[in-house]
């Protein structure tokens, strides 16, 4: 796959040991990019940690 902002190739990385995402190999990109439903995830599993920082 490649880099939809860039075109560069995407790397598949784990992300907070929670979910896999699409990392642009571009230094000067490095976009991250998430399927469907992974950012719910990944809120979910950090939301103790995100309360803790925004108060909420």
């Amino acid at each position: 796959m490649r880099c939809p902002k860039c075109g560069s190739p995407l790397k598949e990385e784990k992300y907070a040991g929670v979910v896999l995402v699409d990392r642009c190999s571009s230094k000067d990109c490095g976009g991250i990019f998430f399927d469907g439903g992974e950012l719910e995830i990944l809120m979910k599993a950090k939301a103790p940690l995100l309360q803790r920082i925004f108060g909420r």
